[in-house]
This record gives structure tokens, sequence and C-alpha cells, in this order.
């Protein structure tokens, strides 16, 4: 009973900021008879050349990135992407460099270089569902990651997803997706996997943040990440590794 009731605080407490019904800001049929007639279109044809201002994206409708729809969700006052991060691209069209071999893999780590990464030993046809894996230099790189006006989040940014989620308890079920958890919040994080600074993948789902740590490895300073753990358990962790690492991304509405 107290699970039951935990897990329905849950679920009000991540869509509680969240709109009932989200309504595209042009409706083509100006009259409102039901119809996009003649007179709806000479209406539209009446405004050609003028400027229209792009309306700010509403949180729930889908965003495109690169060729990639990406659904996305409230959490609290916090606009998430519900996907990894699937794009070969830096926010300016720059090719993020492919690394598929664990010696290339390291080098890139050992040189600060940008890379990405298949998000398992089996290759393209999990990207789809998966996205890539990204070590921390594409992330930090000043190329941009996600689109205009979504970021890398903090870890700062983590931690308050972390709260709304559920904190201690249930934290890590409600954002896990249907397949391992409850997905109460929408966040929708798939069991996965990271690839290390050796080029091995493991069965872990990490996600980045654009956070630095204060500890290092190998005279390299380390980052922040969220990771879902294996199993039943229940709390979200957020942790630090090192910035070879291969880990999703999500992105989060600036």
């Amino acid at each position: 009973m107290r699970t039951l009731l935990s897990l329905a605080l849950i679920s009000l407490c991540c869509s509680l900021s969240a709109q009932e019904t989200i309504t595209y800001p042009y409706n083509p049929d100006g009259n409102n008879d039901g119809i996009i007639s003649l007179s709806d279109l000479l209406d539209i044809l009446s405004t050609y050349g003028l400027a229209f201002e792009i309306q700010e994206h509403i949180c729930g409708l889908p965003v495109e990135y690169h060729g990639v729809i990406y659904n996305t969700t409230l959490i609290g006052s916090q606009c998430w992407f519900a996907h990894n991060l699937a794009t070969s691209e830096f926010s300016n069209g720059e090719e993020i460099p492919l690394q598929l071999s664990n010696s290339s893999w390291m080098d890139a780590a050992n040189n600060q270089l940008a890379a990405r990464s298949y998000p398992t030993n089996a290759g393209l046809e999990n990207v789809e569902s998966l996205g890539f894996l990204y070590n921390w230099f594409a992330v930090s790189d000043s190329r941009g990651l996600c689109p205009q006006g979504w970021s890398v989040p903090s870890s700062g940014q983590f931690g308050t997803l972390k709260a709304r989620a559920g904190g201690i308890e249930f934290s890590a079920m409600a954002l896990k997706d249907d397949d391992w958890g409850f997905n109460s919040c929408g966040f929708a994080g798939k069991q996965g996997s990271t690839r290390n600074y050796f080029g091995t993948y493991a069965g872990e789902t990490g996600f980045w943040s654009r956070s630095v740590s204060s500890s290092q490895f190998t005279n390299q300073y380390m980052s922040r990440y969220m990771r879902l753990p294996p199993g039943n358990v229940e709390q979200v962790l957020i942790e630090e590794q090192n910035n070879g690492l291969g880990m999703y991304v999500r992105c989060i509405k600036d």
C-alpha cells in the first residue's frame, strides 16, 4: 500500500506543472467553420511577405533536430528530451567523429578530443532506440551538442530532476521506461550501456552532465553524470567518472 501511494504521489509531482492539453499556436481555419476553405487560404495569402514571430517551443511538443524527432516531457519546471540524443553532428553541422576501434576511442580521450560511439557492440542498428554514446569532450565542445535553446544539463539540474522524481525513494524507477521501471515522469530512460576508457562496453545506463568534478583520472579532471542503476535499485545516483567514458546525453530546455 505504501509503495502504491508513493508511486501515485511521484506521478503527480512529475506532472504537476504540465499542461492538460497543448494547442499549436496557429490555426489555419480562420473562420472556425471546421473546413479549411478558399477564404481561409486567401487570408493566409494576405500575410505573404510579412514578418512572422517564431513561437517559443511548448514543452510536450516534439523537437526536430538534425533529422531526428525527439519527444519532450515536462518534469516539474524542467523540460527534457524524452529520448537519448542521436545526432552525428554538432549544433553547427560539423561531424562528431565516430570512433569504433578501442585504440581510436582511447586516443580521443588521451588527446581530449570529441568522439561518439554506437551504443552497443551490435552497431548502428541500436542507435535509433538508444542514441549514440558520447565522451565528455563532445559534451564540453564549444560547437554544442544540443539544439539552440537547449543544453546538456548541469549536475544541479540532475539533482532537481532526481528530487522531483522521488528523491531517495523510487527516483530511478520513475525515470526508467516501462521495460524496467514505471516511467511515471515520461523521461523514458532505456536500459543501455556505457563504453569505458579502454573501449569496452558495460551494462550500465549513464547520462553526462556538463559539470566538472574536482577529482582526476590520468591527469584529467573527471565530470559528473547521472546513473540509472540496474535491477530494482530505486535511487538515481549522481556520481563522477573519467571524461573518456561514452555515455548518453539528454538535452534540457534553457
